[in-house]
């Protein structure tokens, strides 16, 4: 009887070896994704830009005026896909619709 439970025993081991065995030896057909940030699409990378050019735009407004300015800023360049070269109140280069924009319910003019 003892010889029995000893060889159902093995047989069993043998079993649990060969099959944990095959599964850690096959690599999985896909690996898993490291990245869970979205990809960036046309409109993000847009955004991106637009608040780089405004920040470089607005930086002769006063402190407490910036921020409003960048935001109204980048408001109008994310309408006209565009910001004028140069800082705020000089144009150098000239944005076709670079007039008005409404930022919370306000008509402010594109800096």
């Amino acid at each position: 009887m003892a010889l029995i439970v000893k060889a159902a025993c093995c047989f069993l081991f043998f079993l649990a070896i060969l099959q944990y065995s095959h599964v850690s030896a096959v690599a999985p057909a896909h690996p898993p994704k490291l990245s869970t940030s979205p990809a960036p699409t046309s409109s993000n990378i847009l955004e991106i830009y637009c608040k780089a050019k405004c920040q470089e735009r607005c930086k002769v407004v006063r402190p407490f005026g910036m921020k409003l300015c960048e935001e109204v800023c980048t408001k109008c360049c994310l309408r006209t896909k565009c910001v004028p070269t140069g800082p705020v109140g000089i144009k150098f280069g000239k944005c076709k619709n670079w007039t008005f924009t409404l930022y919370r319910g306000i008509p402010y003019k594109c800096p």
